[in-house]
């Protein structure tokens, strides 16, 4: 076979299997909506750009972005946040790299936040929690309803109403890193301005979600 012919086969291969070779879009996560420096996998973000699977998002000082997730509730990200947003088992995985995030769980989107080696979870799948993050120091606050901070070495339940301050342990090599002593102190006091962020861009991009939380204490 001519060398012509050969490179035309092989072309009209490629264009016919294109299709089944392309990669599935990663699934939209929600849309973002934020005031000062807001930034989407390095992109500055204009309120309503959608958010996928895989994107992460940054946070400048002073700045605030709340996420509205496409299946109900929604993740706020206080002043200079970084975390990753990724998909797990039918919810959503929040990785936080640093700062603070309030979040609102349901029951059809729950909604976990990793910082270091813990994963903090509302107990009964619906709720809201704050989480701040910030090197080897955690603070998790219960919203709404019972809460869970999970270790490897631990699981901590943090009542409504109460807040949860740790250490994160060094991980020995080959272990998975832990919670350190375990605080638990009476009021949910947390991030009166986020909150009040979270609520004016809820209000303005005229959108509801409900708004539980967890953890857990005894």
């Amino acid at each position: 076979m001519p060398k012509r012919a050969i490179i035309a086969v092989l072309g009209s291969l490629l264009l016919a299997l294109a299709p089944a070779l392309a990669v599935p879009p990663a699934p939209i996560v929600g849309s973002v909506s934020g005031r000062g420096g807001v930034q989407v996998n390095g992109v500055p973000a204009p309120n309503g750009m959608n958010v996928y699977a895989g994107n992460r998002i940054v946070t400048a000082r002073g700045a605030v972005a709340v996420v509205l997730l496409a299946r109900g509730g929604k993740i706020a990200l206080g002043s200079s946040t970084s975390a990753l947003f990724t998909n797990h088992s039918g919810g959503l995985l929040v990785k936080l790299d640093r700062g603070v995030v309030d979040a609102v769980s349901e029951a059809n989107t729950v909604v976990r936040v990793q910082a270091g080696a813990v994963t903090i979870r509302a107990r009964d799948g619906s709720g809201a929690f704050e989480v701040d993050f910030s090197g080897r120091s955690l603070r998790v606050v219960a919203r709404r309803g019972p809460v869970l901070a999970e270790a490897a070495n631990q699981t901590v339940t943090i009542a409504e109403g109460k807040t949860m301050k740790t250490s994160l342990a060094r991980a020995a090599e080959g272990a998975a890193g832990g919670m350190g002593t375990v605080m638990i102190v009476a009021g949910a006091a947390g991030a009166a301005g986020l909150a009040a962020a979270i609520h004016s861009l809820s209000q303005s991009s005229k959108q509801t979600c409900a708004s539980p939380s967890q953890l857990s204490c005894p």
